[in-house]
């Protein structure tokens, strides 16, 4: 369980850093669906740094949970890290990136 955690943590760490720091963002889901103009609507550059703060979070409660389990022999603490992770974060990263906090107005200022 441990391995599976580390292996989680590192993905998520890349994936954020691909996206905020390597401007990768046709990996958010939906945005390359969007036309040009829905596009220019969103604040891509705002949910990037969201994405890769909340990926963060994500693998080091991933790392957490993979460390107790290891110390303290016993996989509970995994699995724990592993709900808090999915469960508490990533629906915090939908909710927080689908405001209106990164929606353009029409005029083109955020």
């Amino acid at each position: 369980m441990e391995i599976a955690s580390l292996i989680s943590a590192l993905l998520l760490l890349a994936a954020g850093a691909a996206i905020h720091y390597g401007k990768m963002y046709h990996l958010i889901a939906g945005y390359n669906t969007k036309s040009k103009e829905e596009q220019n609507k969103i604040d891509v550059q705002g949910i990037g740094r969201l994405m890769f703060r909340c990926f963060t979070v994500m693998a080091a409660v991933l790392l957490l949970g993979a460390l107790c389990s290891w110390l303290l022999q016993n996989p509970v603490y995994a699995m724990i890290g592993n709900g808090v992770a999915f469960l508490g974060v990533f629906p915090f990263l939908l909710i927080k990136a689908n405001s209106s906090q990164f929606k353009r107005s029409t005029d083109g200022n955020t």
